[in-house]
C-alpha cells in the first residue's frame, strides 16, 4: 500500500461552524465526500486529515489516480 502520509500536494481545507450538526466541519472540496467534524476547528482539521489519508489509501488500493475527484 502506498504511503500517503508524506503526500506534499496542497489541498484546500474549508472549516466552518454547522448549526445543523452543532459542530465544526472541515471539508476538502477537491475530494468529494472528504469531510469531518469536531468540537473545535482544530479538531475538525485533524479529523479531516485522517479522512484524507484514508481516502487516498483507498484510491491507491483500488488503482485509482491520486488526483482530485472534482474541482
Amino acid at each position: 500500500m502506498e504511503d500517503t502520509t508524506n503526500d506534499k500536494r496542497k489541498r484546500l481545507i474549508i472549516t466552518y461552524w454547522s448549526e445543523e450538526d452543532a459542530a465544526w466541519v472541515s471539508e476538502i472540496p477537491s475530494l468529494e465526500g472528504c469531510a469531518a467534524d469536531g468540537e473545535t476547528p482544530e479538531e475538525s482539521v485533524r479529523e479531516v486529515m485522517i479522512a484524507y489519508e484514508g481516502h487516498m489509501e483507498a484510491r491507491a488500493a483500488n488503482g485509482m489516480t491520486m488526483e482530485a475527484t472534482h474541482e
